[in-house]
């Protein structure tokens, strides 16, 4: 068997082990859930290896995305369904890990908007995304629950000058 074979059989079977109930077994091979900050804040620690990498070695694009979009869904109230995502893509997710971070710009009663970080450990932009959430009508099950994360493509949505004091980063532009 080949190392990085044995390396992605490491994870797969640490990943098996510290599957709980609410957490699905991917989500745990990917990274585990996310750890709320206050009721602004939630993020999440993603160790990068071959079980999430590309041939290159740097994080699958499509996993950064989903990281994401779980990681606006775990801080977005739990009444509300993901319902867009909006994600530019600055550079590739290489090193040793990544780290998630999702900050509220709206939060209301029916919509709420999540702007999301995906950073290297030596802090260089990976990803960026934002997540508009709305309101489930009365009755309705969620349309991804803890287990099903899942991701839609959209058109971009606008980032306002709210949005941009919410993280240390400088506004890139208004993107329609």
């Amino acid at each position: 068997m080949a190392l990085n074979e044995r390396a992605i059989l490491r994870a797969y079977d640490k990943a098996l082990a510290g599957t709980k109930p609410g957490a699905s077994f991917i989500q745990q091979f990917w990274g585990g859930s996310a750890t709320r900050h206050g009721t602004a804040v939630a993020s999440r620690h993603l160790l990068i290896g071959p079980h999430i990498g590309n041939r290159v070695g740097h994080v699958q694009g499509g996993i950064v995305l989903g990281m994401a979009a779980a990681t606006a869904c775990d801080l977005a109230p739990g009444t509300m369904n993901l319902s867009n995502v909006s994600a530019w893509y600055i550079s590739p997710g290489r090193g040793k890990s990544l780290t998630v971070r999702s900050r509220f710009v709206h939060a209301g009663r029916t919509i709420a908007t999540v702007r999301t970080q995906v950073r290297t450990s030596d802090r260089q932009l990976v990803l960026e995304a934002v997540t508009l959430h709305s309101a489930r009508a009365a009755g309705q099950s969620p349309v991804f629950s803890a287990r099903q994360r899942s991701t839609a493509a959209s058109n971009a949505l606008s980032l306002d000058e709210e949005a941009s004091q919410m993280v240390d980063a400088p506004v890139i532009a208004r993107v329609h």
